[in-house]
């Protein structure tokens, strides 16, 4: 065998191996939610791309226990109610995350392993084109439901909106309420069960008003 011939043969022997290593080398991919565990904030994710198994397209096991990634710091959290078929990106973690996933903190890890299917993070969520959300704003913040009927808006003037348009819709505030400033209102205002637009005064003579 020649010079040529064996440095053909490393090349492919190190191809092969750089090739198998990377099979078992998991980053990120898309998933749909199979189950949502709202205490232990864990979902159940199917990879929604399959991986190449001997030159077959084979789906990737489905992954439990992944905690989900939700926006979180300073004590405050954003929520939202995880549903079955829900996608989300999975990210894997450099090591294995059971001691810190257990007790948090700086840990060492349990067992040797990076960017295996084990140490897996939900993130919500990358939408591809099945997932139609309409009338995007392209100016304002929105919290909002996917068709845009119901949403919180923070606009560039600082104006905040609050939208709750269904017949049946009702915006509730609970707590105590300080308004430094004018109220209008197009509809009628109940306080104590007595209404602005139809309750009565009795006048000092005992006759008594009529609707304000």
């Amino acid at each position: 065998m020649n010079r040529k011939e064996r440095m053909n043969d490393f090349s492919e022997t190190l191809r092969t191996a750089i090739e198998a290593a990377a099979f078992d080398l998991h980053v990120a991919c898309p998933g749909i939610v199979q189950s949502f565990d709202p205490e232990a904030k864990t979902v159940t994710v199917q990879p929604a791309i399959r991986a190449e198994v001997a030159g077959v397209a084979t789906e990737l096991p489905i992954l439990a226990d992944v905690p989900v990634v939700f926006p979180s710091a300073g004590g405050f959290t954003l929520t939202f109610p995880i549903k079955q078929g829900d996608n989300c990106l999975v990210v894997f973690g450099d090591s294995g995350i059971d001691a810190w996933w257990q007790s948090g903190g700086i840990q060492d890890p349990v067992e040797f392993r990076q960017h295996d299917l084990s140490d897996a993070f939900a993130v919500f969520a990358p939408l591809n084109q099945t997932h139609e959300i309409p009338n995007i704003s392209t100016e304002s913040v929105q919290l909002r439901t996917d068709d845009g009927e119901a949403f919180i808006e923070i606009t560039p003037e600082g104006n905040i909106n609050l939208t709750a348009p269904g017949p049946n819709s009702l915006l509730s505030l609970k707590g105590l309420i300080s308004v430094a400033g004018d109220i209008t209102t197009t509809g009628d205002v109940t306080a104590g069960g007595i209404s602005l637009n139809s309750h009565t005064h009795t006048c000092p003579d005992g006759e008594t008003s009529g609707p304000h």
